[in-house]
């Protein structure tokens, strides 16, 4: 993935409200989507966007 698509990923990720509680159907359909878009697995676009994630702190 390139970094615009986990921008625009990320930003659709921040505006979920509590995202590991009762948005955490929304984050997983938000992961479903881009996995299906780009054709890999929904762990892959998981392990991604955490690796992206973790590198920027």
């Amino acid at each position: 993935m390139t970094v615009e698509e986990m921008k625009r990923m990320d930003r659709r990720i921040l505006t979920v409200q509590d995202p590991f509680g009762s948005g955490l159907p929304v984050v997983r359909r938000i992961f479903e989507e881009v996995a299906v878009k780009k054709q890999v697995a929904v762990t892959d676009v998981v392990r991604q966007y955490m690796n992206w994630k973790w590198s920027k702190s």
